[in-house]
C-alpha cells in the first residue's frame, strides 16, 4: 500500500468509491426494509429499486472504461436522487398505513 492509499479521500477515484459504497449499503437497506413489511405499494417499489440496482451494478463494473469519472458522479448523484424519492414512498405508505390504524381504533372505540 502506497502513500495514496492511505489517503484514498484526496483522490476523485476514491471518493467516488467511497460514496459508492455508501449509496449500495443505502440501497441494501431500503430492498431489506420494504421486503419485511407489507405495503400496498410493495411490487411498484421494489421493481423502483431493482432499476436503481441497474445502475449501481454498472457503476460499480472494474472494466467500465467507456465512462470517466465526472459521468460516474453524475450517475451516482441520479441514482441517490431516486433513492431519495423511494424512501419519500416508503415514508407515505407508512404514514397511510398509520392512518388507516387510527381510523379503524376509532371506529372500534366508538362501536363499543
Amino acid at each position: 500500500m502506497g502513500l495514496m492509499g492511505l489517503f484514498w479521500f484526496l483522490t476523485p477515484t476514491g471518493q467516488f468509491e467511497h460514496k459508492l459504497q455508501d449509496t449500495r449499503r443505502k440501497w441494501d437497506r431500503l430492498r431489506e426494509k420494504v421486503i419485511r413489511k407489507d405495503y400496498p405499494s410493495r411490487v411498484a417499489i421494489l421493481e423502483r429499486l431493482d432499476r436503481v440496482e441497474q445502475d449501481i451494478k454498472t457503476l460499480e463494473e472494474k472494466d467500465n472504461n467507456e465512462l470517466n469519472i465526472w459521468a460516474k458522479r453524475k450517475m451516482l448523484g441520479e441514482v441517490e436522487i431516486e433513492i431519495d424519492k423511494i424512501k419519500e414512498m416508503i415514508k407515505e405508505e407508512e404514514i397511510s398505513q398509520k392512518k388507516e390504524f387510527k381510523d379503524v381504533e376509532s371506529k372500534v372505540k366508538n362501536y363499543a
